[in-house]
Protein backbone atom coordinates (compact mmCIF):
# COMPACT_ATOMS: atom_id res chain seq x y z
CA UNK A 1 0.00 0.00 0.00
CA UNK A 2 3.02 2.48 0.76
CA UNK A 3 4.47 1.73 -2.56
CA UNK A 4 0.82 2.19 -4.34
CA UNK A 5 0.96 5.71 -2.41
CA UNK A 6 4.26 6.71 -3.23
CA UNK A 7 3.83 5.87 -6.78
CA UNK A 8 0.60 8.19 -6.99
CA UNK A 9 2.52 11.21 -5.10
CA UNK A 10 5.19 10.85 -7.84
CA UNK A 11 3.15 10.48 -10.98
CA UNK A 12 6.00 11.21 -13.42
CA UNK A 13 9.05 8.91 -12.70
CA UNK A 14 12.06 9.64 -14.61
CA UNK A 15 12.91 5.51 -15.26
CA UNK A 16 11.11 2.89 -12.86
CA UNK A 17 7.46 3.48 -14.05
CA UNK A 18 5.99 0.31 -12.89
CA UNK A 19 5.59 -2.16 -10.72
CA UNK A 20 4.68 -5.48 -10.34
CA UNK A 21 2.55 -7.22 -7.35
CA UNK A 22 2.91 -11.22 -7.73
CA UNK A 23 1.12 -13.91 -5.18
CA UNK A 24 3.52 -15.80 -4.01
CA UNK A 25 4.03 -19.21 -5.07
CA UNK A 26 6.60 -20.93 -3.95
CA UNK A 27 5.42 -21.99 -0.56
CA UNK A 28 2.15 -23.83 -1.99
CA UNK A 29 1.57 -26.77 -3.62
CA UNK A 30 0.43 -26.46 -7.22
CA UNK A 31 -2.98 -26.19 -6.67
CA UNK A 32 -2.87 -24.14 -3.47
CA UNK A 33 -0.60 -21.44 -6.12
CA UNK A 34 -3.91 -20.42 -8.09
CA UNK A 35 -5.06 -18.76 -4.46
CA UNK A 36 -5.72 -15.08 -4.32
CA UNK A 37 -4.62 -14.40 -0.64
CA UNK A 38 -4.82 -10.61 -0.41
CA UNK A 39 -4.36 -8.66 -4.00
CA UNK A 40 -7.24 -8.18 -5.04
CA UNK A 41 -8.23 -6.43 -1.47
CA UNK A 42 -5.30 -5.01 -1.34
CA UNK A 43 -5.75 -2.79 -4.81
CA UNK A 44 -9.65 -2.79 -3.66
CA UNK A 45 -8.66 -0.66 -1.13
CA UNK A 46 -6.47 1.67 -2.61
CA UNK A 47 -9.33 2.33 -5.24
CA UNK A 48 -11.85 2.82 -2.99
CA UNK A 49 -9.63 5.44 -0.93
CA UNK A 50 -8.73 7.05 -4.50
CA UNK A 51 -12.05 7.14 -6.03
CA UNK A 52 -13.39 9.60 -9.24
CA UNK A 53 -14.39 13.08 -8.38
CA UNK A 54 -16.88 14.86 -11.05
CA UNK A 55 -15.30 18.85 -11.47
CA UNK A 56 -18.69 21.06 -11.53
CA UNK A 57 -16.72 23.85 -12.98
CA UNK A 58 -15.55 22.32 -16.37
CA UNK A 59 -18.03 19.15 -16.27
CA UNK A 60 -15.41 15.93 -16.06
CA UNK A 61 -14.93 13.54 -14.02
CA UNK A 62 -11.82 12.87 -12.72
CA UNK A 63 -10.18 9.93 -12.24
CA UNK A 64 -6.72 9.99 -10.48
CA UNK A 65 -6.33 5.95 -10.30
CA UNK A 66 -7.62 3.98 -13.73
CA UNK A 67 -8.07 0.45 -12.59
CA UNK A 68 -8.74 -2.34 -15.58
CA UNK A 69 -8.25 -6.05 -16.28
CA UNK A 70 -6.26 -7.91 -18.85
CA UNK A 71 -8.65 -9.55 -21.84
CA UNK A 72 -8.47 -13.27 -20.68
CA UNK A 73 -7.26 -13.59 -25.01
CA UNK A 74 -5.49 -10.19 -24.90
CA UNK A 75 -4.37 -8.37 -27.91
CA UNK A 76 -4.12 -4.79 -28.96
CA UNK A 77 -7.31 -3.87 -29.39
CA UNK A 78 -9.27 -6.01 -26.44
CA UNK A 79 -6.59 -4.44 -24.68
CA UNK A 80 -7.72 -0.69 -25.63
CA UNK A 81 -11.43 -1.91 -25.56
CA UNK A 82 -10.95 -2.79 -21.66
CA UNK A 83 -9.21 0.34 -20.82
CA UNK A 84 -11.93 2.15 -22.73
CA UNK A 85 -14.55 0.90 -20.74
CA UNK A 86 -12.70 1.93 -17.34
CA UNK A 87 -12.14 5.30 -18.21
CA UNK A 88 -16.49 4.94 -18.91
CA UNK A 89 -15.70 6.01 -22.96
CA UNK A 90 -17.89 4.96 -25.79
CA UNK A 91 -16.05 2.07 -27.88
CA UNK A 92 -17.29 2.01 -31.79
CA UNK A 93 -16.74 -1.41 -33.32
CA UNK A 94 -15.75 0.98 -36.16
CA UNK A 95 -12.73 2.31 -34.31
CA UNK A 96 -9.39 0.87 -35.59
CA UNK A 97 -6.39 0.35 -33.27
CA UNK A 98 -4.51 3.48 -33.99
CA UNK A 99 -7.72 5.33 -33.04
CA UNK A 100 -8.07 3.72 -29.81
CA UNK A 101 -4.57 3.91 -28.95
CA UNK A 102 -4.44 8.05 -29.50
CA UNK A 103 -7.96 8.26 -27.50
CA UNK A 104 -6.92 6.17 -24.61
CA UNK A 105 -3.42 8.78 -24.68
CA UNK A 106 -5.89 11.74 -24.48
CA UNK A 107 -8.59 10.72 -22.49
CA UNK A 108 -5.77 9.74 -19.52
CA UNK A 109 -4.35 13.22 -19.73
CA UNK A 110 -8.21 15.06 -19.59
CA UNK A 111 -9.03 12.74 -16.48
CA UNK A 112 -5.86 13.52 -14.62
CA UNK A 113 -4.63 9.63 -14.60
CA UNK A 114 -1.70 9.81 -12.12
CA UNK A 115 -1.52 5.37 -12.38
CA UNK A 116 -2.52 2.85 -14.44
CA UNK A 117 -3.23 -0.33 -12.77
CA UNK A 118 -3.93 -3.43 -15.00
CA UNK A 119 -4.66 -6.74 -13.14
CA UNK A 120 -4.61 -10.50 -14.30
CA UNK A 121 -1.64 -9.65 -16.38
CA UNK A 122 -0.07 -13.09 -16.59
CA UNK A 123 -2.91 -13.79 -19.11
CA UNK A 124 -0.99 -12.43 -21.69
CA UNK A 125 0.64 -15.73 -21.37
CA UNK A 126 -2.53 -17.45 -23.21
CA UNK A 127 -1.91 -15.34 -26.17
CA UNK A 128 -0.24 -16.30 -29.48
CA UNK A 129 3.63 -14.78 -29.30
CA UNK A 130 3.24 -12.57 -31.40
CA UNK A 131 0.75 -11.06 -29.60
CA UNK A 132 2.56 -10.65 -26.58
CA UNK A 133 4.91 -9.05 -28.31
CA UNK A 134 2.26 -6.56 -29.25
CA UNK A 135 0.91 -6.07 -25.86
CA UNK A 136 4.23 -5.38 -24.05
CA UNK A 137 5.46 -3.21 -26.73
CA UNK A 138 2.30 -1.29 -26.22
CA UNK A 139 3.24 -1.49 -22.40
CA UNK A 140 6.09 0.14 -22.69
CA UNK A 141 4.43 2.81 -25.16
CA UNK A 142 2.07 3.76 -22.73
CA UNK A 143 4.73 4.03 -20.04
CA UNK A 144 7.02 6.26 -22.37
CA UNK A 145 3.98 8.25 -23.11
CA UNK A 146 1.75 8.98 -20.18
CA UNK A 147 5.07 8.95 -17.65
CA UNK A 148 2.60 7.52 -15.09
CA UNK A 149 2.98 4.69 -13.17
CA UNK A 150 1.84 1.20 -14.66
CA UNK A 151 0.66 -1.10 -11.49
CA UNK A 152 1.02 -5.05 -13.80
CA UNK A 153 -1.03 -7.35 -10.95
CA UNK A 154 -1.56 -10.92 -10.88
CA UNK A 155 -0.15 -14.46 -10.08
CA UNK A 156 3.73 -15.33 -10.15
CA UNK A 157 3.25 -15.79 -13.58
CA UNK A 158 2.78 -11.70 -14.66
CA UNK A 159 6.21 -11.71 -13.71
CA UNK A 160 7.77 -14.23 -16.34
CA UNK A 161 4.94 -12.57 -18.90
CA UNK A 162 6.53 -9.25 -18.38
CA UNK A 163 10.25 -10.60 -17.99
CA UNK A 164 10.38 -11.64 -21.51
CA UNK A 165 10.41 -8.28 -22.77
CA UNK A 166 13.87 -6.93 -21.49
CA UNK A 167 13.37 -2.76 -21.99
CA UNK A 168 10.35 -3.46 -19.99
CA UNK A 169 11.50 -5.78 -17.20
CA UNK A 170 14.59 -3.37 -16.21
CA UNK A 171 11.05 -1.01 -15.26
CA UNK A 172 9.24 -2.89 -13.36
CA UNK A 173 9.57 -3.61 -10.01
CA UNK A 174 8.63 -6.62 -8.50
CA UNK A 175 6.60 -7.36 -5.11
CA UNK A 176 4.99 -10.73 -4.15
CA UNK A 177 2.77 -10.62 -0.93
CA UNK A 178 3.62 -13.04 1.08
CA UNK A 179 1.74 -15.28 2.55
CA UNK A 180 0.63 -14.64 6.53
CA UNK A 181 3.35 -15.43 9.11
CA UNK A 182 2.31 -16.42 13.31
CA UNK A 183 3.61 -12.48 13.78
CA UNK A 184 2.83 -9.53 14.77
CA UNK A 185 1.25 -8.67 11.73
CA UNK A 186 -1.17 -11.69 11.99
CA UNK A 187 -1.67 -10.84 15.18
CA UNK A 188 -3.70 -7.80 14.55
CA UNK A 189 -5.48 -9.06 11.77
CA UNK A 190 -7.02 -11.55 14.12
CA UNK A 191 -7.62 -8.83 16.49
CA UNK A 192 -9.70 -6.64 13.69
CA UNK A 193 -11.67 -9.89 13.28
CA UNK A 194 -12.62 -10.29 16.50
CA UNK A 195 -13.51 -6.93 17.45
CA UNK A 196 -16.26 -7.11 14.44
CA UNK A 197 -17.84 -10.62 15.30
CA UNK A 198 -21.69 -9.97 15.94
CA UNK A 199 -21.02 -12.98 18.89
CA UNK A 200 -22.48 -12.32 22.14
CA UNK A 201 -19.44 -13.39 23.87
CA UNK A 202 -15.43 -13.02 23.38
CA UNK A 203 -14.15 -15.04 21.00
CA UNK A 204 -10.16 -16.25 21.43
CA UNK A 205 -8.26 -16.38 18.06
CA UNK A 206 -4.94 -14.81 19.21
CA UNK A 207 -3.88 -17.39 21.48
CA UNK A 208 -0.48 -19.05 20.02
CA UNK A 209 -2.37 -22.33 19.92
CA UNK A 210 -5.26 -21.04 17.78
CA UNK A 211 -2.99 -19.24 15.65
CA UNK A 212 -0.88 -22.44 14.97
CA UNK A 213 -4.25 -24.23 14.02
CA UNK A 214 -5.70 -20.78 11.73
CA UNK A 215 -2.54 -20.84 9.69
CA UNK A 216 -2.58 -24.72 9.43
CA UNK A 217 -6.19 -24.59 8.06
CA UNK A 218 -5.58 -22.05 5.80
CA UNK A 219 -1.57 -22.36 4.74
CA UNK A 220 -1.94 -18.36 5.82
CA UNK A 221 -3.99 -17.80 2.33
CA UNK A 222 -6.08 -14.54 3.33
CA UNK A 223 -9.14 -15.71 1.35
CA UNK A 224 -9.03 -18.79 3.06
CA UNK A 225 -8.66 -17.33 6.48
CA UNK A 226 -11.78 -15.44 6.13
CA UNK A 227 -13.93 -17.65 4.91
CA UNK A 228 -13.19 -20.37 7.54
CA UNK A 229 -13.47 -17.13 10.05
CA UNK A 230 -16.80 -16.88 8.37
CA UNK A 231 -17.69 -20.47 8.51
CA UNK A 232 -16.79 -20.40 12.58
CA UNK A 233 -19.07 -17.37 13.03
CA UNK A 234 -21.79 -18.92 11.45
CA UNK A 235 -21.56 -21.94 13.38
CA UNK A 236 -20.98 -20.39 16.75
CA UNK A 237 -24.59 -18.64 16.19
CA UNK A 238 -26.34 -21.73 15.09
CA UNK A 239 -24.75 -23.78 18.10
CA UNK A 240 -25.45 -21.16 20.52
CA UNK A 241 -21.84 -21.21 21.68
CA UNK A 242 -21.80 -17.44 20.71
CA UNK A 243 -17.95 -17.71 21.03
CA UNK A 244 -14.77 -18.44 18.59
CA UNK A 245 -12.32 -20.25 20.21
CA UNK A 246 -9.53 -22.65 19.85
CA UNK A 247 -12.33 -25.96 20.14
CA UNK A 248 -14.13 -24.00 17.37
CA UNK A 249 -10.73 -24.36 14.69
CA UNK A 250 -10.53 -28.05 16.12
CA UNK A 251 -13.78 -29.17 15.64
CA UNK A 252 -15.37 -27.77 13.07
CA UNK A 253 -15.07 -29.53 9.87
CA UNK A 254 -12.65 -28.21 6.78
CA UNK A 255 -15.11 -26.68 4.28
CA UNK A 256 -15.09 -27.31 0.35
CA UNK A 257 -14.88 -23.60 0.28
CA UNK A 258 -11.55 -23.30 1.70
CA UNK A 259 -10.41 -26.24 -0.91
CA UNK A 260 -9.03 -25.15 -4.48
CA UNK A 261 -11.10 -27.31 -6.82
CA UNK A 262 -7.64 -29.37 -6.73
CA UNK A 263 -8.10 -30.06 -3.14
CA UNK A 264 -11.53 -30.41 -3.06
CA UNK A 265 -10.91 -33.76 -5.97
CA UNK A 266 -7.77 -34.94 -3.59
CA UNK A 267 -9.50 -35.20 -0.92
CA UNK A 268 -12.89 -36.90 -2.36
CA UNK A 269 -10.50 -39.68 -4.40
CA UNK A 270 -8.17 -40.01 -1.04
CA UNK A 271 -8.32 -43.96 0.61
Amino acid sequence: MDRLRAGRDNPRPSRRVAAVSATRSDALSASARRYWHGQDELLRKFRRTHPPVFDSTVGVQKMQIVAMQMPPEPDEKSFYTQLLSSLDAPVRTSMNVHQMRHIVRDLLGFVGARMLIIDEVHTLLASTYRQQRILLNTLRYMANELRIPLICAGTSDAKIALTTDEQLADRFEAYDLPLWQNDEAFMRLLVSFQSTFPLRRKSDLTSSASRRVLLDRTHGVTVRIVRLLEALAVDAVKTGKEQIDLDSLLNLRVSSQLLSMGDQFDAATAP
